[in-house]
């Protein structure tokens, strides 16, 4: 072997074994390891040496984590091995699921023998850095359901999660919880476009300068060309003031750490700020100066971002049964049942024992305390099943809350209990000229209270609503009155309910119609900035994506929709000239068909529907604002007049509510002022008007 050992050196060769049925031998990887690999095919093919095969130094395993996991020796390695691979900081893996796919394809094909060693290897899965829909599924898994220890790692990646989606700072951060280091000291830069005419108004990108390649960045919905920008920690990005080009409170942060980020709404600033500066000191931001509407500002404030660590939340605790002796009592059992009743203690010195929760709990804990008092018993006590699998079902219902709005199954612990299964209340939107600039309130009519609502950023004057199950508002088009494809979604079931941005709509609009017919939300025609549209888009919630349906046969902006016989009205509105033309779709045809006009003119009319009627209320007739009211009744097609209202609106509020026609708001009789002014009053209809002021 003198000369293999001269043209490689003795460290490189390290040894070669002679015997023909020895097993397969490593062979450190260097720069001489093709020359080594041919010299020992060759001996091998002269039958001087056994079977070979290179083996790669760690730098190299760590690097091509993904190519090595495919090749069939990864799955002969020992768990001290994979241990010692998947526990590595510098593993080059850009997302954390191909570790844990490792580790149970390693696991499955032993399984028998593998199946303990489950545990140890799952401590080193950043379960945590997971997407939650790749969380969700893996949390599934049996392998993991069947491991009281791997429980607990899913329930700290899914409490992890959740708390990072509310919490976005102040997060205790185990090994677990941090992104593996396998690209070094890389930094990017994040490049904000001044203004864009289409959506997201601000869009951004990633530059690597290492690379010289540019990629797209998560876009803000807002222009944000006048806003101060900050970074926290190589981490957390903001977006401070200047909202649309007018002074704003508004922040909002990006997380770069985050296999999916997004911009999130943070807490405004105490004063409206335009063209600031902004600075970072010490995990403060700084806002300085700056102006608003009318004047430069030389006030400073700041926020402290470093904020105390949050303690977790707790954890179930199963209770523990004790070894006593028992003795089963027979006149319980008969009126319970066996199972139901599982074991009594007779014996006066015994300590507390646990019954099992069930359906006749009441009954069964006032028996057993009628025999304790008599001294038949000991003490009694109802034991609640481990709670750590309610718990974590919680958590994943809740994460997955946060990121899938609409398709998640509802089982009965996931419902709010229905104490007042009558009571709703209306929503109201107005429009404001500082942060939120759209600003809502919650109006009961039972009790005649108002109360403030969640608020939107933008304002959303000229927007479509629609509201599906009684529970999800929609906010469609209309952003800050231009057109827009931007959807906001308000789930009122929410604990803390806020907008939250859906599927952007497929063409940009305003003063659109928007309709809701089987769990399904149409947006139909508007303005697109130059023209009125005819063109339908339908938005179905199970896939979460929109799609074109049949144009209507007439272009219409600032109409009104109703929803009647499961079909969709399309009611005046305008076009160049105001209309008084109405026609339906029907979505089992795929078709519109026109119906009988109205009486009269109506741009800017109202539409509602109550006991199967549609009233067309209000509007504008091309000279002026209208208090008049229109009913269609579908079964003979005709549009009949009821009494005035008592003042005339334009784009009134109206809904259906407990038998009665609420409208409110709507822009004064001068119609020089439509676009500018509200009306805080509100009218309540039952045959004849009354009206009353909130």
């Amino acid at each position: 072997m003198d000369t293999l050992q001269t043209s490689s050196c003795e460290n490189n060769l390290k040894q070669v074994l002679k015997s023909k049925d020895c097993k397969p031998t490593h062979f450190r990887s260097d720069s001489h390891s093709a020359r080594i690999l041919e010299s020992l095919q060759s001996l091998l093919k002269n039958e001087v040496l056994c079977d070979i095969r290179l083996e790669a130094d760690d730098a190299y395993i760590k690097q091509h984590f993904l190519e090595v996991v495919k090749g069939e020796d990864f799955l002969f390695l020992s768990s001290k091995d994979l241990i010692w691979l998947i526990s590595s900081n510098d593993l080059a893996v850009p997302f954390e699921e191909k570790v844990f796919e490792c580790v149970i394809k390693w696991v499955k094909h032993d399984l028998d023998c593998r199946k303990d060693c489950l545990p140890k290897l799952m401590e080193h899965v950043r379960l945590p850095l997971l997407k939650p829909d790749t969380l969700f599924n893996i949390s599934e898994e049996p392998l993991l359901k069947n491991s009281p220890k791997c429980k607990d790692f899913v329930y700290d990646a899914l409490q992890f999660n959740l708390q990072k989606s509310v919490q976005h700072f102040a997060i205790p951060k185990t090994i677990r919880c941090k992104p593996r280091q396998f690209g070094g000291p890389q930094k990017v830069i994040l490049m904000f476009s001044l203004r864009s005419d289409t959506s997201p108004n601000c869009y951004t990108e990633w530059y690597d300068p290492a690379m010289k390649r540019r990629r797209n960045a998560p876009g803000l919905n807002e222009c944000r060309k006048f806003a101060g920008l900050c970074v926290i920690r190589d981490q957390f990005v903001f977006a401070v003031g200047g909202v649309n080009e007018l002074s704003s409170k508004s922040v909002r942060m990006l997380d770069v750490s985050l296999q999916s980020p997004s911009w999130v709404p943070m807490v405004d600033m105490l004063v409206s700020r335009i063209r600031q500066g902004v600075g970072v000191l010490d995990n403060c931001i700084y806002a300085v100066g700056g102006g608003d509407e009318y004047n430069a500002l030389n006030s400073v404030e700041f926020a402290r971002i470093a904020t105390p660590t949050p303690s977790p939340l707790p954890r179930a605790k199963p209770v523990k049964r004790r070894d006593m002796s028992v003795k089963e009592m027979d006149t319980i059992q008969a009126s319970y049942g066996e199972n139901n009743l599982k074991q009594v203690m007779i014996s006066n010195d015994c300590k507390p024992t646990n019954f099992r929760n069930n359906y006749h709990s009441v009954r069964l804990l006032e028996d057993l305390q009628s025999q304790r008092k008599k001294e038949v018993l000991c003490d009694v006590r109802f034991e609640t099943d481990d709670g750590k699998d309610q718990i974590i079902e919680a958590l994943r219902f809740n994460l997955q809350k946060s990121v899938q709005h609409l398709a998640i199954s509802k089982t009965v612990m996931c419902k709010p209990r229905q104490f007042n299964s009558s009571q709703k209340i209306i929503l109201m939107f107005n429009r404001s000229e500082t942060s939120p600039m759209c600003y809502t309130e919650w109006y009961d009519p039972a009790t005649k209270l108002r109360e403030n609502a969640p608020g939107l950023n933008d304002c959303r004057q000229f927007a479509g609503l629609g509201v599906i199950r009684d529970q999800l508002v929609f906010a469609v088009g209309g952003v800050n009155q231009s057109s827009s494809v931007s959807v906001s979604m308000l789930d009122v079931s929410s604990q803390s309910p806020s907008w939250l941005p859906m599927v952007d709509m497929l063409i940009g609009r305003r003063r659109l119609g928007v309709g809701v017919l089987d769990n399904c939300l149409y947006a139909i025609g508007g303005y697109d900035g130059t023209k009125a549209l005819s063109s339908v888009e339908v938005f179905d919630v199970n896939i979460q994506k929109w799609r074109m349906v049949s144009n209507m046969w007439i272009k219409r902006s600032d109409f009104g929709v109703g929803v009647l016989n499961n079909r969709l009205y399309a009611v005046g509105g305008g076009n160049k000239v105001v209309l008084k033309s109405v026609e339906y779709y029907d979505p089992s045809l795929n078709k519109w068909t026109l119906v009988s006009e109205m009486s009269e003119d109506r741009q800017g009319v109202s539409v509602v529907v109550l006991n199967g009627l549609m009233y067309a209320i209000g509007g504008y007739n091309g000279i002026e604002d209208l208090k008049s009211v229109e009913v269609y009744r579908p079964s003979d097609g005709v549009w009949y007049s009821i009494a005035d209202m008592h003042l005339s609106r334009y784009c009134p509020g109206v809904v259906a509510l407990n038998g009665l026609l609420y409208v409110m708001g709507g822009n004064p009789d001068d119609s020089a002022f439509r676009n500018y002014s509200k009306l805080n009053i509100g009218q309540r209809v039952k045959r004849k008007y009354l009206y009353f002021k909130l």
